[in-house]
């Protein structure tokens, strides 16, 4: 049986390295955003700059093992992080193997198909090395080598920084263990990097000044203690889940029924089972106490999969012991829950993963600049996918700078030709600089916008869009070119859905009416050459609760029978909103290149066909 694990176990491995190459080279877009661009940028100059070696941001252990692999461009590094999800998938296999549970090789599908697992391979994100870190830490503890466990468990803060929070559990287990010549090696990584970082930033802790800072208390914001319970399943998807609450029945019950005699039962609980929820509550509390200091985003639990696959193959080994004299049973349970598990993260996630919509623009705008001759002239930016794409050296500020001193008034930090890219995600959030502080300055002149043709909503709640300065010596202020207005009320309309209410006709929506009359603006004839300001509200009344996502406000355009632009506003629907008259309104802002031909239609649709009364809809564009 241990052969053919082992033959198995090999065959998994090469397909599942052959797909995540393949994954890494088709994949446009990554789930890790801009943050994977700003990790791979550190890596790829830290030969340039070995001070980013040390980039506590970036993480000094992924800077150090990435930074070859960066040298070949983004692919690199995602093929560096697939390298290590293949390895941690080796470990996990060995260390079922070890422990001599059934199908084994089960442990790397756990692994790598672990849906957060899975999509964050093809990135620059350092959630897969943490992972490595761990389950190396606790490969060598198992296998008795606890020098080289502690030793490796000490870099773990330097992987990601919250990896401090383990620690303390590979000390309790080498004190259980009696393994003290070990405990002084948990020190190793912060005196190794403290020595190398003296000579680099003159201060033996340069730790210590180096951390402070990250997060934001006006941006992040808290959320509920139970954020990443109630998306478990795009964490560990529910098949994996099911074998994890199996393996967490039996793993307690075996250290609670010989608590007080310590065997590897309890080492396991302890680095396996404890370090899992130690580091989900962690994040879980944070996210919920200590605001500005978490984002929420389930990525960071992705660092500790590799011990919720060990859980789950121990609790597959409990159910497959049920079938240990059934060898045809046994096979196909291993068969069918494979193909379900190997299978689950393609119903989560897109595969390949397509670039995102501010990823779009943002290449929409780096062509913009090298088609008009820009990308010469030195631009200040915020979004660091930009400057990768430029491929300009973001370290040499002769070339490009990320952000602005002044932020009120962000010419003063510039010079006279210089390039400003303001985006709704980085500019107003990570870089503090708002679009009004922008337009109001008399000295930057806006050259150039770049909007989604559907509009779609940011951190912060922004309205996402770019907006392109140059600095000038007195901007021309620009007027709008024109403002449009349309109403459309029902006071002389005849349709058979038109009532009276209160001396007013109104239209009354319900089962038989699903979409309300339209605003129709064909769109040339505006007058824009950039972008268009649309202001849009409909005044109704409900009639009866509303469910979430029934009952729409719809700004659409169509050219040729087909969508080119769709965006919508879920009606108010709030207990006090019933049978009182409310407005839905929103503005946003369309790029107004669209086909010719467009038509811009404003319209109600009660997609729930719910009974409602719908008094007018009003709709405002402006030209630039």
């Amino acid at each position: 049986m241990k052969k053919i694990d082992n033959r198995v176990a090999y065959i998994i491995l090469f397909f599942c390295a052959l797909f995540f190459v393949l994954f890494s080279v088709y994949s446009k877009g990554n789930w890790g955003g801009a943050d994977s661009y700003s990790h791979y940028r550190i890596s790829r100059y830290a030969f340039k700059y070995p001070h980013l070696f040390l980039d506590l941001w970036g993480k000094p252990v992924f800077n150090i093992l990435s930074s070859p692999f960066s040298q070949f461009g983004f692919l690199g590094i995602k093929i560096f992080n697939a390298g290590v999800a293949l390895l941690s998938a080796f470990i996990a296999y060995d260390i079922a193997r070890i422990y001599k549970w059934h199908a084994s090789y089960m442990a790397i599908l756990m692994l790598l198909f672990a849906p957060i697992y899975f999509i964050i391979i093809p990135s620059g994100l350092t959630e897969p090395l943490f992972g490595l870190v761990l389950i190396s830490a606790v490969w060598f503890f198992i296998k008795d080598r606890f020098i080289f466990s502690a030793m490796i468990i000490s870099l773990l803060p330097f992987a990601r920084n919250e990896g401090f929070v383990i620690l303390p559990l590979f000390l309790t287990a080498y004190l259980l263990k009696k393994e003290y010549r070990a405990i002084p090696f948990l020190g190793f990584g912060f005196f190794f990097f403290s020595l190398i970082g003296w000579a680099v930033f003159h201060d033996f802790f340069w730790i210590f000044p180096q951390s402070q800072g990250g997060g934001d208390q006006g941006i992040y914001g808290t959320d509920s203690l139970f954020h990443f319970v109630y998306s478990i399943d795009n964490i560990l998807g529910i098949p994996i889940l099911i074998f994890w609450l199996v393996g967490f029945v039996f793993s307690t019950y075996a250290i609670l029924k010989n608590f007080r005699k310590v065997n590897n039962e309890h080492y396991f609980y302890l680095l396996v089972v404890g370090g899992f929820l130690v580091y989900f509550a962690a994040h879980s509390v944070v996210r919920w106490l200590w605001e500005g200091r978490s984002l929420g985003l389930i990525r960071v639990i992705a660092g500790v999969v590799p011990l919720a696959a060990l859980l789950s193959m121990r609790g597959m080994h409990e159910v497959l012991k049920k079938f240990e004299h059934n060898r045809r049973r046994s096979l196909v349970f291993i068969f069918v829950f494979g193909i379900i598990i190997s299978s689950y993260p393609f119903f989560k996630y897109p595969v390949p993963i397509p670039p995102g919509g501010e990823e779009k623009l943002i290449r929409v705008t780096s062509e913009w600049l090298k088609e008009k001759d820009l990308d010469k002239q030195r631009i200040f930016y915020f979004d660091p996918y930009l400057v990768h794409l430029l491929n300009f050296d973001p370290y040499d500020q002769s070339l490009s700078f990320q952000g602005v001193a002044d932020k009120l008034q962000p010419s003063n930090s510039m010079n006279i030709g210089n390039l400003l890219v303001w985006d709704a995600h980085f500019g107003p959030n990570e870089g503090g600089v708002q679009l009004d502080n922008l337009m109001d300055d008399l000295h930057l002149q806006l050259i150039k916008t770049i909007l989604p043709s559907e509009n779609f909503k940011v951190l912060g709640g922004y309205d996402y869009g770019i907006y392109i300065f140059r600095k000038v010596e007195q901007k021309i202020i620009q007027e709008k070119k024109q403002v449009l207005f349309r109403e459309l009320a029902f006071g002389d309309s005849r349709d058979e859905h038109v009532i009276m209410i209160d001396g007013k006709k109104v239209l009354k929506m319900d089962s038989q009416l699903e979409f309300s009359p339209s605003i129709q603006v064909p769109v040339a004839e505006i007058q824009a050459q950039d972008f268009l300001e649309i202001s849009a509200s409909a005044r109704i009344l409900l009639q009866e609760p509303l469910e979430l996502g029934i009952g729409l406000l719809v700004l659409s355009v169509e050219a040729d029978q087909k969508s080119v632009s769709y965006n919508k506003v879920v009606l108010a629907a709030k207990p006090s909103d019933i049978q009182n008259w409310q407005e839905t309104s929103f503005t946003l802002r369309l790029n107004a290149n669209f086909p010719e031909g467009a038509i811009l239609s404003l319209y109600v649709w009660n997609n729930g066909k719910k009974n409602l009364l719908l008094e007018n809809l009003k709709l405002t564009i402006s030209g630039f």
